[in-house]
């Protein structure tokens, strides 16, 4: 799956509806105080429930706050997790158990309340493609950015670019 971190606004705007005329399922790991704030950089309310709304589409949760989740102890990490899967429920009227870790900050402890808290998959900042076998909560990705042209995007999607794995 395509995803997308943050919950911009532009996933909706832009990314969704091409990906949605091409019939590509994608993920979007929404930041749930980003919703609450009103900064016009990330979905609102409206743009939220829009988005769960479309076909092939999966809304996750990158934390309440985008906080280190490494960093905190246990109770915050809960606290951190429980809060923006209760809210991102709430407005979609969905099951949550979907997340990406803010900032790639997790360990086995960060994991362990993760599943604790509800969440099946979780998605990390490693690099690589997922294979069966790998812990579905620690699931890598392969970063694909707007500078990369359409034969670089093929290496990577082909494994050409996991060389990057020892440098990571």
């Amino acid at each position: 799956s395509i995803t997308f971190d943050d919950g911009y606004s532009d996933t909706l705007t832009v990314a969704a509806k091409l990906l949605c005329s091409e019939n590509l399922p994608f993920s979007v790991f929404v930041t749930a105080q980003n919703i609450i704030n009103g900064d016009s950089r990330y979905l609102n309310k409206t743009q939220l429930i829009e988005l769960c709304q479309m076909p092939n589409v999966t809304i996750g949760s990158h934390g309440f706050a985008h906080l280190h989740l490494s960093d905190l102890p246990n109770e915050l990490i809960k606290n951190e997790l429980r809060q923006s899967k209760q809210l991102l429920e709430e407005l979609t009227g969905k099951p949550v158990e979907t997340m990406s870790y803010p900032h790639g900050s997790y360990n086995a402890k960060v994991s362990a309340i993760a599943a604790e808290v509800g969440f099946k998959f979780a998605a990390t900042s490693n690099w690589g493609a997922y294979s069966p076998g790998l812990n579905p909560l620690e699931i890598p990705r392969i970063d694909v950015w707007s500078y990369d042209d359409e034969k670089t995007l093929n290496q990577k999607l082909k494994g050409k670019w996991d060389w990057i794995k020892r440098f990571v």
